[in-house]
């Protein structure tokens, strides 16, 4: 069941920039408060027609990343999920 409509979009995009009351700056540095990671890369995106950020940051005390959402109009935390990745194939 499909519980959130999410559509990647640039951040000049009109819907995201028109709505977008925090600045890519600033949603850094709030950001900056929950973690001391680094960040590797960053999207925008729409969720149900609003505006957010998504970091990808390296836990390094973790050795995680870990992605977070911080929404585009309020500056709040919305979301921290563990990014996982299966990278080539094992032996059998």
């Amino acid at each position: 069941e499909l519980m959130d409509y999410e559509e990647e979009v640039e951040l000049t995009d009109k819907r995201f920039s028109e709505n977008a009351s925090i600045s890519l700056e600033k949603a850094k540095l709030l950001l900056r408060e929950k973690t001391k990671g680094k960040i590797i890369e960053f999207e925008t995106s729409l969720q149900n027609g609003r505006p957010v950020y998504e970091f990808d940051v390296f836990e390094k005390d973790q050795g995680i990343e870990v992605e977070y959402e911080i929404d585009g109009v309020t500056g709040l935390l919305l979301e921290t999920e563990i990014e996982l990745f299966e990278i080539g194939k094992g032996k059998l």
